[in-house]
């Protein structure tokens, strides 16, 4: 059959799914949706079409009622699982889009006339079903699992309001409170498997570590104690006796020749080992200890490899294929068998059975359960509970899962409970997957799960239909990856689906993708190094990926300056982002905006660590070395040349008592600063540039002891305010480069801490959790520059999945896998998980003998999955495609470029690069093959490619337009790019007071010191002391709040002033008001950033509102004045700052997204009198002290 008649086909069975998903809603229906297809669409045009058809007229029909009633109950109806909060946020939006186009009279994508009812009834079910668009239930299955246990959490066995334990914290404090509590009062029952344990070097830390792992699997006391560890054992020994036994078999002629001293040494090995008879125990511990003193490993590992001496290839002859899966056999048994000592594994059950009892008593009693718990414990209450299933059953009338190629056990059991009993009444199930595109085997996805369930809907009378029309891909993109994947993707059940061809939708002959100047749609590039033309296939992985980085951010930015294509455009695909910043530095060097999705470096950020080091300090006073950092940070900077006279001051006792606003010592400190930087003044290079850094660290200083105080008393969005409006740490790190980037990765810190903060109910326990999480590089994604909306992304292909882009480089091709031995400690369950002989417990250099077992089907999933990995990587291109990286000799293990090794039509790429003749690229096997290394790269210079010529009429309206912005430029130009909010007004001032006989003020003088120092005091007001002794407190601080650059002189008289002015207002009425405020303060100092008008300030207006806060449910902006008028004078000033109050009552609507601008007050706090603007009236307002 050719081309022709195969699409022909194809489209026609992709038809009939379609029409199949929009119509059959009582049968069981799985879409296998191949790459580009549009299955989110089809979900939507299923939900569409029940909602207003067959689901709408079955919802009236049982219970009738008002329009309004029976969308509530179609769409309550209605469950659609996806895989990630995202995809169900998109499947809400797709929906109400769809609802919309309904009622706007015209049909949405994916449904025909023919398939819904008559168009004005249609508009009516739409219009009742967008106002309860919230009814639907769309969410991940974790979500459901949720929802489930939360209505029936006593049949569950759960506390009503149980919490999810989501980052995990609350089950590592548990597990952590149990060790501990143990060693503190330790069971004299289980010492002796405790010491055990220990001489096995496995402490408190990695026994800590495989509990929690075992929580998050659900792993039971009762799995624990019931695992058959015996006959673990004897299968181990048995195994290696019998492998033994074939391999001693097998290279019997290797021991005749006497070159090959070490294979003989390993048949007598085996041959020995193979005949022993005595108990498991000693033969396991004595079998493994000599394979190892006799050094005969690296020989096995070799033949594991296929790594033979040329006479033992020729001894061998055909059986060669035997020793290399014998050694490999023999490799993987030995290292089980040395991590299964049998007197530590039985100590370690004993302890983990009688630990886990405890943990999980105490998660109870704490209401917390895992994210395995939701469904797990949903699978449970389901099985337990028929009548519960039942009354589920009935009220779901259509489920609907996505992603399905990626369910566990876990998940495939409970949608089968819901959608596949054997009674009724069943909801209708409509499964869309993918297995060609199923990569998460290590988050426990398993297509021998999907591979049964199709099984299942077959029986159930169901159906397993194709999506195969692409409408992502130019079609010499769909024919390149049938020619690459094809060949690799070999049908194995449970393990590896069968390849499904894609036909295209476009097939018009201009969908030829991109053909610009030399460039081509589909093009692999052969990283090797050439020397006088010759190219080096044995080029170092180093030296390639630079030599393909280079070359990559070099083609990038000839594409975006030469061809104007978009960077946002282009993506470069990796399998792993270990070596991305090869390819991220050459962007770099090349100038190209780049965003990543995943930066393992995030805690390791300048910024991300003083933000952790400010933590530490506060949470544990006790840590010095966190204080240091800190406030070697640029929010304090204590200069390093300052260190060693502070400490010999005794500068570290004094901070470490620091707790609150505490005036005494931060007297001393001020003091203590003051000396030093006064002696280091003269000695350090470079002082200038850091000129009253003491005041900075005094201030700083100051905000610590606060933070500590907020850290113990307020709930844990007031603390975070506190640093970020106290410190302004992301203000600081904005005007460092890149500031967004520095913005961006404080902000992620701080909505950590913020989801932290209230799962810890001690800071020590917040610390350790910070400190696991800077040790672990937790998967931060990392932020996107400043050029977001116009840069190349930089991702994996893991990630990538779900996206497309009209550019694709796959890249680093050569990079194998680093092999699965897993981490440190963890359990995991092994085929249905049903019994303790599927438990696996690994904890430190200790592992149950099934590990074997594990790496086993690790092993073949991971080379299963880096097939799928493939087909998902090329089906990301919508107009061009690059793979590109090394093309060793032999490519490294699971790597992408010994599959494409394996591609049809693959041309002998050493003879293509002795045939380049001065060139770097030809075309051979339906591809362009590119060798980077063998020419010098040209400068390109950033020129686009000619306009074509315009009509003269055009012509001249563009030239008018661009007259017009030219003069509306130049009128921008006159304007300040920035400006403070309270420049005018302040400009009125000096105004005012020139015509009068008081001078304007300029710089640091006494009373703008006083001003300063008052707004501060009003600044850090404490609302829930007593007002008197705050406001003595507040007395007492007075000098550490003063400007740090103002001259000491002034500084004293400004202090002296403000002093005076506070004890003044302190006998106003305003006062009292003031006082009175308590929790209706919205916020204080709060910082101001607003567009300029276009006509006094071309870009911002910057400042900081003095207070913002509620008056009779109204928001209410005011400033603070300290100017010692009165009378008309007084109303005078305040006509000055009319401006000033307008920009502030803007701002503060805009950001609050209120109807009208606030009401604008002006505090004249000398006066004890309060000016209020309304519209463009002001007055001055009587104060009584009212509340």
């Amino acid at each position: 059959m050719g081309q022709t008649e195969r699409f022909r086909a194809l489209r026609e069975q992709d038809t009939k799914t379609r029409t199949l998903a929009v119509t059959e809603f009582s049968r069981p229906l799985l879409v296998e949706a191949g790459a580009g297809t549009g299955k989110t669409a089809l979900l939507v045009a299923r939900i569409l079409a029940w909602s207003l058809g067959p689901g709408w007229e079955q919802a009236e029909a049982e219970a009738g009622g008002s329009a309004q009633d029976i969308a509530g109950r179609v769409a309550s109806g209605v469950v659609a699982i996806t895989f990630t909060e995202k995809a169900a946020a998109e499947m809400g939006t797709r929906l109400a889009e769809g609802l919309a186009t309904v009622l706007a009279g015209k049909l949405p994508h994916g449904l025909e006339l023919a398939q819904l009812p008559e168009p004005e009834v249609c508009r009516e079910r739409s219009r009742a079903l967008l106002s309860v668009l919230d009814r639907y239930v769309l969410c991940t299955i974790h979500a459901f699992g949720l929802r489930l246990l939360a209505r029936y959490p006593l049949e569950a066995g759960l506390a009503p309001g149980f919490q999810v334990d989501a980052e995990g914290f609350g089950v590592s404090r548990v597990v952590e409170d149990v060790v501990a509590d143990f060693l503190a009062n330790p069971d004299s029952s289980l010492m002796a498997p405790w010491q055990v344990l220990g001489l096995r070097q496995i402490g408190p830390e990695e026994l800590t570590e495989a509990l929690v792992a075992a929580v998050q699997q659900g792993v039971s006391p009762e799995a624990v104690a019931k695992f058959p560890l015996e006959e673990q054992l004897e299968w181990l020994a048995r195994e290696l006796k019998e492998k033994l036994g074939q391999l001693a078999q097998t290279i019997a002629p290797l021991a005749q020749e006497k070159r090959l001293k070490k294979a003989g040494e390993l048949w007598e090995l085996a041959s020995t080992w193979a005949s022993h008879t005595g108990a498991t125990e000693e033969f396991l511990q004595q079998v493994v200890a000599e394979l190892e003193a006799k050094g005969v490993l690296p020989k096995l590992n070799d033949w594991g490899r296929g790594k033979f001496a040329q006479t033992e290839v020729s001894v061998l002859a055909e059986n060669a294929l035997a020793v290399q899966m014998l050694s490999l056999w023999l490799v993987g048994l030995w290292k089980a068998a040395r991590l299964s000592e049998p007197q530590t594994l039985r100590a370690f059950l004993l302890l983990g059975e009688s630990f886990l009892a405890e943990i999980y008593r105490r998660l109870r009693e704490a209401g917390l359960v895992t994210y395995q718990d939701l469904l797990t414990g949903s699978v449970r209450l389901l099985s337990e509970h028929p009548h519960i299933a039942r009354r589920e059953r009935t009220r779901i009338k259509q489920l609907l899962v996505d992603e399905f190629q990626d369910t566990d056990r876990w998940q495939g059991r409970l949608v089968s409970l819901l959608a596949l009993a054997d009674e009724d009444p069943r909801p209708g199930l409509f499964l869309v997957g993918d297995p060609k595109q199923s990569i998460y085997g290590w988050r426990s996805a398993d297509l021998a799960v999907y591979d049964g369930f199709k099984e299942k809907v077959k029986k159930a009378g169901g159906e397993v239909c194709p999506l195969v029309v692409n409408f992502r891909s130019v079609p010499v993109i769909l024919d390149e990856v049938e020619r690459a994947v094809r060949p690799v993707m070999q049908e194995e059940p449970g393990m590896q689906p069968a390849f499904q061809e894609l036909a295209p939708f476009r097939s018009r002959p201009e969908d030829t993708g991109f053909m610009e100047g030399k460039h081509r749609p589909v093009e692999y590039w052969v990283c090797w190094e050439f020397d006088g033309g010759v190219a080096n296939r044995k080029t170092r992985m180093a030296d390639s990926r630079e030599l393909e980085a280079n070359a990559l951010a070099h083609h990038i930015f000839e594409l975006h300056e030469l061809y104007g294509v978009s960077y946002s455009h282009m993506a470069v695909l990796l399998r792993a982002f270990s070596d991305a910043d090869v390819y991220l530095e050459a962007m770099r060097q090349h100038g190209i905006p780049y965003a990543t999705t995943h930066d393992p470096t995030y805690f390791q950020r300048r910024e991300v660590l003083d933000a952790f080091c400010l933590l530490q300090a506060v949470a544990d006073p006790e840590d010095e070395l966190a204080l240091v950092g800190f406030l070697r940070s640029a929010w304090a900077g204590i200069p390093d040349a300052a260190w060693w006279e502070l400490k010999k001051r005794g500068f570290f006792p004094l901070v470490r008592e620091l707790y609150g606003v505490d005036g005494e010592r931060l007297s001393q400190l001020q003091r203590m600063l003051a000396e030093v930087a006064q002696g280091l003044s003269a000695l350090m290079p470079g002082k200038d540039r850091i000129r009253g850094w003491e005041q900075a660290a005094l201030w700083a200083l100051l905000c610590l002891g606060v933070l500590r105080q907020s850290f113990h008393q307020d709930p844990a969005d007031v603390f975070v305010a506190r640093v970020q409006s106290w410190l302004l740490p992301e203000a600081t790190e904005a005007a460092r480069f890149p500031g967004r980037v520095r913005v961006a990765n404080l902000e992620r810190f701080f909505r950590f801490v913020l989801s932290g903060l209230p799962s810890f109910p001690t800071p020590k326990e917040l610390v350790q959790a910070l400190r696991r999480a800077v040790e672990e590089a937790q998967r931060e994604g990392g932020s996107r520059p400043p050029e977001a909306d116009e840069a190349v992304l930089v991702t994996t292909i893991h990630q990538a999945k779900g996206l497309d882009f009209p550019f694709v480089f796959l890249a680093d091709v050569a990079r194998g896998s680093r092999g699965n031995r897993g981490p440190v400690a963890g359990a995991w369950w092994l085929g249905s998980g049903e019994s303790s002989a599927d438990l696996v417990l690994k904890v430190g250099k200790l592992a149950t003998p099934n590990i074997f077992h594990l790496w086993a089907w690790q092993e073949q999933v991971a080379e299963a999955e880096a097939v799928r990995l493939l087909y998902v990587a090329l089906t990301r291109a919508k107009e061009r495609l690059v793979v590109s990286g090394h093309w060793p000799e032999q490519p490294a293990s699971q790597a992408l470029v010994g599959l494409l090794s394996r591609r049809e039509n693959l041309p002998d790429l050493e003879s293509l690069a002795a045939k380049l003749d001065g060139s770097d690229r030809v075309e051979a096997g339906g591809a362009l093959w590119v060798f980077p290394g063998a020419v010098r790269l040209p400068e390109v210079k950033a020129q686009k490619k000619q306009a074509a010529a315009l009509p003269v009429e055009e012509l001249k309206q563009h030239v008018m337009r661009l007259e017009q912005e030219q003069q509306q430029a130049q009128r921008r130009q006159q304007l300040p790019l920035g400006q403070a909010v309270s420049a005018e007004a302040h400009e009125e001032l000096r105004e005012l007071l020139a015509a009068g006989e008081e001078k304007p003020l300029a710089g640091h003088n006494a009373a703008t010191v006083a001003g300063t120092v008052v707004h501060r005091v009003l600044q850090a007001w404490d609302f829930s002391r007593d007002q008197d002794q705050e406001l003595e407190r507040q007395l007492q601080l007075l000098a550490t709040y003063a400007p740090v650059d103002a001259d000491p002189q002034e500084v004293t008289a400004g202090v002296e002033r403000a002093r005076a002015l506070l004890t003044r207002f302190r006998a106003s009425p305003l006062f009292l008001e003031f006082c009175a405020l308590g929790d209706r303060v919205l916020g204080r100092e709060v910082p101001v950033l607003l567009a300029g008008d276009s006509t006094k300030v071309a870009g911002f207006y910057t400042g900081a509102i003095d207070l913002v806060y509620r008056d009779n449910g109204q928001v209410v902006v005011a400033d603070f004045k300290t100017d010692a008028v009165e009378g008309e004078e007084l109303m005078a000033r305040a006509r000055a700052y009319r401006s000033q109050g307008a920009l502030y009552a803007r701002a503060v609507a805009q950001a609050l997204e209120l109807e009208h601008p606030p009401r604008f007050e002006l505090w004249f706090l000398w006066s004890g009198q309060k000016v209020v603007f309304r519209e463009k009236e002001l007055f001055l307002e009587e104060t009584a002290g009212k509340p």
